[in-house]
């Protein structure tokens, strides 16, 4: 899956979620309290089987395949959050982040991190508060293929405004780059970019051949980290480990 692969896409996106890709959630959800949640893009159920596994009660689970519209119900019953792989189709995409936020007060979606640096990820910026990121996704276990896209479980709140928080915890290192332990990362609008210098954030640079900084800034706080250039953290960031 991702915009660089040669390979087609499966019907409803429907790609399993590995339980490599799970794990670097977990500790989040814990600090946040979230014991029971909604699956409204289940597919074959591995996500709600691994996040069981932590622990946590699926109070719903549904899927377009077997009837259940995402969309199309305005209740999931008593949950705390709702966590999905949803389908990447933007047209479908979008309107599930409005809508998830309109029945759930914490929402975690796994998303690829191209799209947080493209115009049409700017409305929902404001209401997304953490990304958690990833790196790149072995869809499935039996295959030598994985995935030519970084991803990360984005978090939005209806309630949040502002400037989003980016958490790399992978221990795995780009070759030549230093991880900034400590680091605090945000991405912000434009707008925003004057306020946050005077609290004291520094604006990064886009790395070469991308889109980041056209529509978004990736701002990190001095003072914060190891001594490592700003293009090496984010390289770091964004580099080619492997949820798999």
């Amino acid at each position: 899956m991702g915009k660089r692969s040669n390979f087609e896409r499966i019907p409803r996106d429907l790609y399993p979620t590995p339980a490599k890709a799970v794990q670097p959630l977990i500790p989040y959800l814990r600090a946040a309290g979230i014991r029971s949640f909604a699956e409204p893009c289940c597919g074959n159920g591995d996500l709600v089987r691994h996040l069981e596994g932590y622990g946590l009660t699926c109070a719903y689970r549904g899927d377009i395949a077997t009837g259940q519209d995402a969309l199309a119900s305005n209740h999931y019953g008593d949950i705390d959050a709702v966590i999905t792989n949803p389908p990447h189709s933007r047209e479908v995409m979008h309107p599930m982040i409005t809508h998830f936020q309109r029945i759930a007060p914490i929402v975690w979606l796994l998303i690829d991190l191209d799209w947080v640096a493209t115009m049409q990820a700017v409305p929902f910026l404001p209401r997304c508060s953490d990304i958690v990121i990833i790196g790149r996704v072995k869809w499935f276990p039996d295959s030598e293929h994985g995935s030519k896209d970084n991803f990360g479980w984005f978090r939005f709140a209806a309630d949040h405004r502002g400037v989003t928080a980016i958490h790399n915890t992978r221990s795995k290192q780009r070759a030549g780059v230093t991880p900034v332990l400590g680091g605090e990362f945000r991405y912000v609008l434009h707008a925003e970019v004057p306020r946050m210098a005077a609290e004291g954030w520094e604006r990064l640079p886009a790395l070469d051949g991308t889109h980041h900084g056209e529509y978004s800034a990736l701002m990190r706080r001095v003072g914060h980290g190891a001594a490592t250039s700003p293009l090496e953290a984010i390289a770091d960031a964004l580099d080619n480990g492997s949820a798999a």
